[in-house]
């Protein structure tokens, strides 16, 4: 029997049920969130993304012919590359402290490399990419919506820079909200080419405002990511434009010029609505009341400061990446583990590293710092691989005789992928489910226009039905979906613990951390171990035995977290062991010297040790504006007692009682 050809084995899918695809990832998943989970926006992104991927993988394996494609796929470098790198990290398990750790990691790699295997067969059987431009246009109309109501909110006519960190979208954060914003800017660039004048207006307006809510959020990483994004793609034609023909070069010029004049508008309203804003005479009382450093900046103060090393973010984000690559000296192969880094890291801290605020550190802001840490030296080499690899094809499609929209779509994926390595330099996308889908959606239209390429021109891909491909998948991918909904369980849990702490309802606590407790719920997302809840809960009923158990157990986890160290320092010294007592607490503020909570009870510790003037040293420190009876009462003493110290030793001896 002839073998058939990768265009004869094709089927072709109906319009609604792309539709429903596209809608289904690339709208709903992004904007979907849990407030119940401590990161609403992570696990519970990545559960509904499993159960999804799962029943479209049992649709393939239902339909025979969605099979023709994957023996091209899986020769792709990309895809190679990419399971590369899931391998990579399944190797580095083998070294880490708490390998559970690494799931939410590891699990997302496999999510996403399934996703990207269901996009390729979905593009390849509906031969366009309008489906995919429509669902990115309406979802960066309700992004730039929802944005704008958030800055108009909370920012416009502020002076307060922190205001900014508001705007965070239906995300938790302004960094992840104003990424995923620029991430939509590569499908509106190209929508712009469209034969509809509608579609091309709507691409238009939405590529704009999105501009110009980047420039008034004044994200500095994303400025840097425009200006590659729009350099890449200058560079490519430039390199490939003697081998375009004259129409091609003319109609891309087209392009270039009004993304160039919508710039430039985007930056002038930006502007002129910061400082319209920024000068306006209600803001006169607050500019007295927030330190310079503390204002919001014009754009052209912002866009300076970029290169200015020396602010406390700057220099604390520099010691932070000094820690982690102190890390990777001693683990260069292997890494310490994928999730493993948060842990780790704080055995490199210098003695009053965040002498004047405290950050506890869940990523270094560079994730590839992030994945040499973790996986070593052969894990960032194939992430960066499966990066470069994009760019390689990216140079070949614009050498081949495709069509010239076709070419600049490949130009604007590029320039995405290397918008989202700016971002990645300075920021975390890497760790968020909808960034990274993002990422994978540019790597999927650009091996998308290779895989037709090459079928048209060879015909020589054969399909020899991989049905066992989808079910192992849907398998993996229902796995995924269960113990990300474990994991989910285990941060509404700890959620509840930590509020029912705050009310010192500490036997709720006990039973919620009791509920969950155990190998895949050991380490919350704000990076604090469940057991640390539990044993402050224990501690503070009284139960010091299983509170001691608990937090050793935490600390042994997580050697560098203060609150389990502070929270051992004040065990010891309700038990009266005052050496162990100062030890943890000491080991506290060598991390953070501002942690009033560990240098107060330091300074009991040496009350009860009748060391007045060193308890009284510790205790000044922590006085605030805010009244603290406790702390009142506690100094009161130990002045009453190093005065009579004091008057004891002017007597004479023969004068004494």
């Amino acid at each position: 029997m002839a073998k058939k050809t990768l265009k004869e084995a094709s089927l072709h899918i109906p319009a609604p049920l792309m539709w429903i695809y596209v809608l289904l990832f690339i709208v709903l998943l992004p904007l979907y969130f849990n407030n119940a989970a401590i990161d609403p926006t992570f696990l519970p992104k990545l559960h509904l993304m499993a159960w999804l991927l799962a029943g479209v993988f049992v649709i393939f394996g239902i339909v025979k012919r969605s099979a023709a494609l994957l023996p091209a796929l899986l020769r792709e470098w990309p895809v190679v590359l990419w399971l590369g790198f899931l391998v990579s990290g399944l190797i580095s398990l083998t070294v880490a402290r708490l390998p559970y750790e690494a799931l939410p990691d590891l699990l997302r790699g496999m999510t996403l490399f399934f996703f990207l295997i269901s996009l390729l067969i979905m593009l390849h059987h509906t031969a366009q990419y309008r489906y995919i431009l429509s669902a990115v246009m309406l979802l960066s109309l309700v992004l730039i919506s929802v944005g704008y109501g958030q800055y108009f909110t909370y920012v416009f006519r502020q002076q307060d820079m922190q205001l900014m960190y508001k705007v965070i979208g239906l995300w938790t954060h302004k960094n992840v909200f104003t990424g995923m914003v620029f991430l939509t800017l590569p499908f509106l660039f190209y929508a712009l080419t469209d034969n509809s004048r509608l579609y091309r207006s709507i691409a238009g307006v939405s590529l704009g405002a999105s501009l110009i809510l980047l420039f008034l959020l004044q994200t500095r990483s994303l400025w840097i990511a425009i200006f590659i994004f729009a350099l890449t793609i200058g560079v490519l034609y430039y390199l490939r434009r003697k081998l375009m023909t004259k129409e091609e070069r003319k109609g891309l010029r087209l392009v270039f010029r009004r993304t160039a004049s919508i710039l430039l508008l985007a930056v002038a309203l930006a502007a002129g609505i910061t400082s319209w804003s920024v000068g306006h005479p209600a803001n006169e009382a607050a500019m007295e009341s927030t330190s310079e450093s503390q204002r919001i900046q014009s754009l052209d103060e912002r866009a300076a400061s970029i290169f200015d090393t020396k602010t406390q973010t700057r220099q604390s984000r520099l010691s932070i990446w000094r820690y982690t690559l102190d890390l990777v000296r001693d683990h260069p192969f292997l890494g310490v583990g994928p999730g493993n880094w948060k842990i780790r890291v704080t055995e490199y801290y210098e003695p009053g590293f965040m002498d004047t605020w405290y950050h506890n550190y869940r990523r270094p802001h560079n994730d590839f710092l992030l994945i040499l840490a973790e996986r070593g030296l052969p894990g960032l080499l194939l992430f960066s691989g499966f990066l470069l690899s994009l760019l390689l094809i990216t140079l070949d499609l614009l050498k081949r005789s495709i069509p010239a929209r076709d070419k600049l779509l490949a130009m604007a994926m590029l320039g995405g992928v290397a918008g989202f390595c700016v971002d990645a330099s300075l920021s975390f996308p890497y760790e968020r489910v909808d960034m990274m889908m993002m990422l994978m959606l540019f790597s999927g239209v650009l091996l998308d226009i290779r895989l037709r390429s090459k079928s048209e021109a060879s015909g020589k891909i054969q399909s020899p039905g991989y049905r066992l491909f989808f079910a192992v998948g849907a398998l993996l991918l229902i796995m995924a979906a269960v113990l990300s909904r474990k994991m989910i369980e285990g941060e509404k849990a700890t959620k509840i613990a930590y509020a029912a702490s705050n009310e010192n309802k500490w036997g709720v606590a006990v039973e919620q951390i009791d509920k969950v407790y155990g190998r895949l719920n050991q380490i919350d997302p704000s990076n604090n171990p469940l057991l640390w809840y539990r044993g402050r809960a224990h501690s503070n009923l009284g139960n010091h035995s299983k509170a001691r158990a608990d937090l050793e157990e935490a600390l042994r986890q997580h050697p560098g977290n203060i609150a389990v160290l502070t929270e051992l320092g004040i065990l010891f010294g309700n038990l009266k062991d005052f050496d162990q007592a100062e030890s943890y607490l000491q080991r506290a503020l060598d991390i953070y010297p501002n942690h009033s909570t560990a240098r107060m009870n330091l300074g009991i510790v040496y009350y009860f040790r009748e060391d007045y003037e060193r308890a009284l040293e510790h205790l000044y420190a922590c006085l605030r504006d805010k009244e603290d009876a406790y702390l009142n009462m506690v100094i009161r003493e130990a002045e009453s007692k190093r005065w009579a110290e004091e008057r004891q030793e002017d007597i004479s001896p023969d004068q004494r009682p």
